[in-house]
C-alpha cells in the first residue's frame, strides 16, 4: 500500500532538502480507515508485524508504529 497524496500544509513532492533541513507530509483525513481496511484485508486484523517505510534517494527507513498507533489502526480494521 503506498500513500502518495498529502493533507494541504505539507511539503511538495518531489522535495530536495538540504544538510539540515525538514519535509513534512501529513496524512489526508481519512487514511487511518484505508490503513485498516488493508490491516483487516491482508494482515489478518492486526498491526503487531506493521511496518511503515520511508523512501528517499540514498536510502529505505523501516518504522514501526507505536503501541498506540497499532491499537488506533486495528479499530479501523473491524
Amino acid at each position: 500500500m503506498a500513500l502518495v497524496n498529502f493533507e494541504q500544509g505539507s511539503s511538495a513532492l518531489p522535495s530536495k532538502l538540504g544538510y539540515g533541513e525538514k519535509a513534512h507530509y501529513y496524512l489526508l483525513s481519512g487514511s487511518e480507515k484505508k490503513i485498516g481496511e488493508y490491516i483487516k484485508n491482508y494482515c489478518n486484523g492486526s498491526a503487531k508485524e506493521l511496518e511503515i517505510y520511508i523512501n528517499i534517494t540514498t536510502e529505505v527507513f523501516a518504522l514501526k508504529p507505536s503501541k498506540e498507533m497499532q491499537i488506533m489502526l486495528e479499530s479501523h480494521s473491524k
